[in-house]
Parts: C-alpha cells; structure tokens; sequence
C-alpha cells in the first residue's frame, strides 16, 4: 500500500510539472543589444546598435542605428502574453514584422523570433544615455 501511494505522488508530481505554465518576464525597462545570431547565410557587414526601452503602460521606445551616424526613433505599443510571446506596433499602426518568444536569464533579455527562431537577438540590461537620444533623426 505504501509503494503505491509513493507512485501515486510522484505520478502526480510529474504531470503537476508538465502542466505548469510558463513563468511571466518582466521585460519593462531599458536594454542594449547586445548579440545577434540568425539561420540566414549571410546578415551583412553594416555596424547596427539598438536601445529599446518597454514601459509598465505598454509603450516602447526603440533607438537604432545603422553604420555610422544618427539613431532613429521608433515608438509605439507592445503586449506580452502569459505565455511571454511578444508582438508590437509602431506608432504609426504598422504591426512589427515578427513576434518574439521572449526569456530572461539574468541581465539578458532574449528575443527569439517566433514561431520558427530563425533569429535571436539578446539584450543586456543599461540606461540609455543621453547622448543617443539627442542624436536622433
């Protein structure tokens, strides 16, 4: 009888695990990117530096610069689901080009494009200084 209450428990520990969702992240706050990888045979040469910002309201402020130069300003909405899938829109309405499965391992954000991952982009936790956003187009 005991053996059996002990499978019993484990039983129902293992399938409490399986049916346990997924932890919620907190993605609110300011991030650089920081690494970039893709199943593309080729990304190019050009230099490319993002800021984005996510804010408790559901706002995002995304600075990005490519080669050498001024950074471009991007703003608009973003909703992340209890399964941490993230989706946004640009201010002017457009949808972004792809959704992202979205973790946290320490300081470092993890973007993977969904559903397929054909690209992560990882995001390291910093302030955005000064000196980016005044120099916008």
């Amino acid at each position: 009888m005991r053996k059996l209450v002990i499978l019993l428990a484990a039983c129902l520990g293992v399938l409490a695990a399986c049916n346990k969702t997924p932890e919620p992240v907190n993605i609110v706050g300011e991030w650089q990117l920081s690494g970039y990888k893709t199943k593309a045979i080729t990304i190019g040469s050009e230099k490319v530096d993002v800021y984005v910002k996510f804010t408790s309201d559901n706002a995002f402020e995304m600075y990005q610069m490519l080669g050498n130069g001024r950074y471009r300003k991007f703003t608009g909405t973003y909703s992340l689901s209890a399964d941490n899938l993230l989706t946004g829109k640009y201010s002017g309405g457009s949808a972004w080009a792809a959704s992202y499965d979205v973790s946290l391992e320490g300081s470092k954000l993890m973007l993977t494009q969904h559903p397929d991952a054909s690209e992560v982009h990882t995001f390291s936790s910093t302030t955005i200084p000064d000196s980016v956003k005044e120099n916008i187009y």
